[in-house]
């Protein structure tokens, strides 16, 4: 797909633009000076633990600014990127084999195809990172079998504000929920659930602190929890249901192995919700929606539940919840 950007309204400060899909799906640029990637590449390299020996194979389209960035950085601190186009998840684990890699970064939804798919432990892996989807135990505990050396390193960022927070697969254990501390020279604030970030390593064209209307809190060891991003919110005539935390118990179910919840019209309540979920091979969809008729309220019900063989994701690596919804009313 061609991709015109008009040059009118360029910052002059600005050395160079990324795309980005962001929300809407379209591609758009946001405009950068080099300084506010590559003043900042020595500070996450040095969290995650990347170097001249570093070998990292990643996965996606470099419209996701989380990719164009991750490689940049690695290529800065004299590392190897090992990477490929094919959506094979058994094509990821023969390089990462034949390359000895010891990095991978990718979000959720690529670590869920991989653990699905990997028919042998990846012994070389020394850190995953991956960025603040929803997560879930189980992932973690499949990670931990497949790639028995790894440590797991989540992160919390925005496409306008580089990197924010970051933790531990153990401190995430222990704060299921959280998205780390705060980046060396990052500050972050919550005011009215919403999430502030203080950081001169951003786009051109924003103040130093900015929101990206992401909501969260600081608990009393400053770690930030994330709930989503504003208006993330089922309003099911009245009731708020709020969809990562629909997700994350949905994908806690015994069988399922990956889940998209997505928003609908509906015309007695106002909005409703629909549930795609790939199960695992042995789960039965009718003992899934048994179970979540027996453990949550009728209100929270989805309307529908909808087994599918993969998930469709964006250019970005996300799930395509813009597809869903088309496909679900087209259905």
């Amino acid at each position: 797909m061609a991709c015109v950007i008009k040059s009118d309204g360029v910052p002059l400060s600005a050395d160079f633009g990324v795309l980005t899909l962001g929300t809407t799906g379209r591609p758009k640029p946001l405009w950068r000076s080099e300084k506010s990637w590559s003043e900042f590449f020595d500070i996450q390299n040095n969290i995650f633990h990347i170097n001249k020996d570093t070998k990292i194979f990643l996965h996606g389209s470099f419209s996701f600014t989380g990719v164009s960035n991750m490689v940049i950085a690695v290529l800065w601190s004299g590392g190897t990127v090992v990477t490929t186009s094919s959506m094979r998840p058994n094509r990821w684990s023969q390089l990462i084999e034949k390359y000895h890699v010891d990095h991978i970064y990718a979000l959720p939804t690529k670590l869920r195809l991989l653990v699905r798919h990997c028919k042998s432990k990846l012994e070389s892996i020394n850190f995953i990172i991956a960025g603040s989807q929803v997560l879930d135990r189980q992932l973690m505990e499949q990670l931990e079998v497949i790639c028995p050396n790894m440590e797991f390193i989540l992160y919390y960022g925005a496409s306008e504000l580089n990197y924010i927070t970051y933790c531990t697969g153990k401190e995430w254990l222990q704060r299921e929920g959280t998205v780390g501390r705060p980046f060396p020279s990052v500050q972050i604030a919550e005011k009215n659930g919403i999430i502030y970030v203080t950081t001169k390593y951003h786009i051109e064209g924003i103040p130093d602190t900015y929101t990206v209307n992401d909501c969260g809190y600081i608990d009393s060891d400053g770690y930030l929890m994330f709930n989503g991003r504003q208006g993330d919110v089922i309003n099911k005539g009245g009731y708020k249901i709020p969809i990562p935390e629909m997700e994350l118990y949905l994908q806690s179910l015994q069988g399922v192995s990956e889940v998209a919840v997505v928003t609908i019209t509906d015309d007695i309540r106002g909005e409703d919700f629909v549930a795609y979920m790939v199960l695992e091979d042995t789960a039965e969809l009718s003992k899934i929606i048994e179970l979540i008729h027996h453990e949550r309220p009728s209100v929270e019900w989805p309307k529908a539940i909808l087994e599918i063989p993969m998930l469709p994701l964006t250019e970005c690596s996300k799930v395509d919840k813009r597809k869903l919804k088309e496909w679900y009313n087209k259905g």
